[in-house]
């Protein structure tokens, strides 16, 4: 049996309850983190829709982590 690669990805959130929603979707060999982990706040969210403000975020903490996110 192969051995999975621990790997971790930030959840561009700080809301506690929807990383533990995703948390719980993904397997287990998945290092989960969010902004909180590296003492980031959230970017100002100024697109005109769910999906552009989810971008804003997923880049920003990206760039400021170096992770998938």
């Amino acid at each position: 049996m192969l051995k999975k690669k621990n790997i971790e990805i930030v959840i561009g959130s700080n809301n506690d309850g929807k990383i533990k929603e995703i948390k719980d979707l993904l397997p287990r060999y998945y290092i989960i983190t969010s902004p909180k982990d590296y003492d980031l706040k959230s970017p100002k969210e100024n697109g005109d829709t769910f999906l552009k403000n989810s971008l804003i975020k997923a880049k920003y903490f990206s760039k400021k982590t170096k992770k998938f996110v």
